[in-house]
């Protein structure tokens, strides 16, 4: 009997595992969503509609594309008044991770060329 459940369990183990990760992979869609929503609102204007920059501020492609998750929450939240970046701390830590969420889904910036 048990020989015979041990095939059953696993699929069902599997299933379960397969909608977990559909699931985390949605989730991960909508907080990019929502922090692509946020950084329109409240950072398009100085680091441009996609984050490649402006007079007002540079372009966040490269730089979030290689800083910790954490990092970018922290400066986000802190923000640097020295350099003219406003701290954020009064979004809640969901809002802000998701501004994360979105800034690291951003192309990095493409050399240009001429060819």
């Amino acid at each position: 009997m048990r020989r015979r459940l041990a095939p059953i369990i696993l699929l069902l183990i599997l299933a379960v595992c397969t909608l977990c990760a559909q699931s985390r992979s949605e989730r991960d869609a909508e907080n990019r969503a929502a922090g692509q929503k946020l950084f329109t609102r409240h950072c398009a204007e100085c680091h441009g509609p996609a984050g490649q920059g402006t007079d007002h501020a540079p372009s966040l492609r490269q730089f979030v594309r290689y800083a910790a998750p954490h990092t970018l929450h922290t400066f986000i939240k802190n923000g640097n008044l020295r350099a003219g970046m406003p701290s954020w701390s009064r979004l809640p830590d969901q809002r802000l991770w998701q501004l994360v969420a979105y800034l690291q889904s951003l192309e990095p910036d493409r050399p240009n060329s001429d060819f």
